[in-house]
C-alpha cells in the first residue's frame, strides 16, 4: 500500500540496455526503419517491375504497329510492282523511324537491364532482336542499291513477329 515504484537511475537504465545483445538490437532498429520508412525494398522492387512492364507494353505495341505497317507495305509495294511504278519514299522513312525505335528499345534495355541483357532469363530473346534490328538497318543502308540481298534481308524482318511470342 504505500510503495511507489520509483524511476530507474541513467547508470541503471544503461546496465540493462548494454545486457540486450546487439544482434537483437540491430535487429529492432531494422525493424523500426522499415516502420517509419516511406518506401520497402519490395516497393522500389514493384516500381522497377512497373517499368519494365511499361517498357514490355510500348515494345509490344510498336512490335504490332511494325506487323501492321510490313503487311500494309508489302501490299502496296505488289500493286506498285505489277503496274510499274515505283514504291513511294515515304515507304523508306516508316521503315528508317521504326528502325531508330526498335534500336532505342535495345539500348533503353541494355541501360535498364544492364548485366542481364546479355546474361539473363531472356537474353536468347534480346541477342534475336539484336540481330534482327541489325538485319532492318542494313536493308535501310542496301535498300538504295536495289540489290536482290535486300529482299532476302526483308525476309527476316517478317521474324520479327516471333517476338510476340515471347509476351504471351
Amino acid at each position: 500500500f504505500g510503495y511507489v515504484q520509483r524511476e530507474p537511475s541513467l547508470a541503471e537504465w544503461n546496465s540493462k540496455v548494454s545486457a540486450v545483445p546487439d544482434k537483437e538490437l540491430k535487429g529492432q532498429a531494422l525493424a523500426m526503419k522499415r516502420l517509419f520508412s516511406t518506401r520497402t525494398v519490395g516497393q522500389r522492387a514493384s516500381c522497377t517491375e512497373r517499368v519494365a512492364q511499361a517498357a514490355e507494353a510500348i515494345s509490344v505495341c510498336l512490335l504490332l504497329a511494325n506487323i501492321a505497317w510490313m503487311a500494309f507495305e508489302a501490299e502496296l509495294s505488289m500493286d506498285a510492282v505489277v503496274q510499274g511504278m515505283v514504291p513511294p519514299t515515304a515507304y523508306y522513312w516508316v521503315n528508317f523511324w521504326f528502325a531508330v525505335a526498335f534500336s532505342a528499345e535495345i539500348l533503353f534495355k541494355i541501360a535498364f537491364y544492364r548485366r542481364d541483357f546479355l546474361a539473363g532469363p531472356s537474353c536468347r530473346w534480346n541477342i534475336f532482336d539484336m540481330v534482327l534490328v541489325g538485319f532492318q538497318i542494313v536493308d535501310l543502308v542496301m535498300s538504295s542499291a536495289n540489290l536482290t540481298v535486300v529482299r532476302a534481308l526483308r525476309g527476316f524482318r517478317a521474324m520479327r513477329a516471333t517476338r510476340i511470342i515471347r509476351t504471351v
